[in-house]
């Protein structure tokens, strides 16, 4: 045989045509001659034997790379398309609530019944008749309402007002939902999504209740901050001790009737509502001290109904892997390509 080196550097050994053993059974001696002694020198040679190997892999190697390279460009078309899908969620669900707060500012949110309700409990006649007798007859009347009773229907409105808010909360998410589904269904990987759900046409099953759950935790935080109040307001201290809910409801019912400036006589009773109910607790607390309740109750209302929304668009980005994670993907791919590519010191 013989032995030869291509341009490539790929060691070639001949074997002779037809050089058979005499008995036919295999190759004659003298053709494999050259092809043993290059084995022998392997088996004798460690370093020549792992070069071979780094030879043989970086041959596979470089056969892998082209295609690794298409799956990373495959990975970063796929990143693209869902980061796409992920922001059709998200800006639907924000133009979802914005509409929410816009609504809420406009003071229409509750039912009228459920203000109604605390409009005619408190007494609003005789209250507005009071502030023109002096703070301290207010304070008294205030005082009585909220000490001596037991009528008061702040269970009532506490549920008027959840379930009022939970239905307004769950009908937006349902538009959101079918705005994002609908949008989804006209891209191939988002219509292959939304088909494998009919649930995302609307708003999770379970929103309802977790909104319920949300607002009982706001209206909580209301209490403690009506109650943190009015023990730092010593002499209105011992009229709300027993009342701490009922002027929870009363902050309630400001952040939920404010009406953005617009009068009693273009909004009627929840306009009235609000105007009366800031008045009493002005009574009871100060102006500067009510004013912080109600921004912080408002706040804290805001960041709630976000949450909220941000629960129901999280079901759609569930469905797509993460884009940055994608691309992080197709990165490492094409490092790893380049770092078996480089020669290795020995």
């Amino acid at each position: 045989g013989s032995l030869a080196v291509r341009p490539a550097g790929l060691e070639v050994i001949g074997v002779a045509e037809g050089a058979l053993h005499p008995d036919g059974t295999a190759l004659s001696r003298d053709a494999v001659k050259a092809l043993m002694g290059r084995l022998e020198s392997l088996a004798a040679d460690a370093g020549a034997r792992r070069s071979l190997a780094e030879q043989a892999l970086a041959g596979a190697v470089a056969g892998l790379t082209p295609l690794v390279h298409m799956v990373a460009d495959d990975l970063e078309h796929q990143a693209i398309d869902a980061d796409a899908l992920r922001r059709v969620a998200a800006t639907d669900h924000a133009e979802e609530l914005r509409l929410m707060r816009e609504r809420l500012r406009r003071g229409n949110v509750l039912r009228e019944e459920v203000i109604r309700q605390w409009h005619s409990f408190v007494g609003a006649d005789q209250i507005t008749r009071a502030f023109s007798s002096g703070i301290g007859r207010v304070r008294g009347a205030l005082a009585a309402i909220f000490r001596g009773s037991p009528e008061a229907p702040v269970a009532a409105v506490q549920k008027g007002a959840t379930d009022d808010l939970s239905t307004f909360v769950v009908a937006h998410a349902s538009d959101a939902a079918r705005r994002t589904a609908s949008h989804w269904s006209a891209d191939p990987l988002g219509a292959r999504l939304v088909a494998n759900d009919a649930g995302l046409w609307t708003a999770s099953a379970d929103l309802g209740e977790a909104t319920r759950a949300a607002l009982t935790v706001w209206m909580g935080a209301i209490a403690s901050d009506v109650a943190v109040t009015g023990a730092d307001k010593r002499g209105v201290a011992r009229g709300v001790s027993l009342g701490v809910n009922a002027g929870a409801v009363t902050v309630m019912l400001t952040v939920f009737a404010h009406t953005g400036g617009l009068t009693g006589a273009e909004v009627g009773i929840a306009a009235g509502t609000a105007f009366l109910n800031q008045k009493l607790l002005n009574a009871l607390f100060g102006e500067a001290a009510v004013l912080e309740m109600i921004s912080r109750a408002r706040d804290r209302l805001d960041q709630t109904l976000e949450s909220l929304m941000e629960r129901e668009r999280e079901r759609f980005d569930r469905l797509v892997p993460s884009g940055e994670e994608l691309r992080a993907l197709a990165g490492d791919l094409r490092g790893a390509m380049e770092a078996s590519s480089r020669p290795h010191g020995g």
